[in-house]
């Protein structure tokens, strides 16, 4: 999970603060999917859209596609290095937009 808060106060002994839930699977004919959920909470001065850089070691398989949201991302946003290591680069969505990044 991730965790926010303004990073100058103590509001976050008020709750003032959020969270995003990012939950990862991987399935025995080798489909990895990576769902980052929408934020639950809020404080001030906060971000509303974010992109993410994601990082995925010890892949077992290269992809040929990456979809997210059902849309492929195009090859640019995305590299192999190591012969096993996956960097995917986001563009911005808004904090309480789901996304589902699956590949196999």
């Amino acid at each position: 999970n991730l965790y926010e808060d303004d990073g100058k106060t103590m509001d976050y002994a008020k709750n003032e603060c959020r969270w995003t839930q990012i939950d990862y699977s991987y399935t025995e004919n080798e489909k990895t999917e990576i769902t980052i959920h929408p934020t639950a909470g809020s404080f001030k001065n906060e971000v509303h859209t974010r992109s993410y850089t994601l990082v995925v070691k010890h892949l077992k398989s290269i992809p040929k596609i990456i979809r997210i949201n059902g849309q492929v991302l195009n090859q640019s946003k995305w590299s192999i290095s190591d012969q096993s290591t996956l960097t995917i680069k986001t563009d911005s969505y808004h904090v309480k937009t789901k996304l589902a990044i699956n590949f196999s």
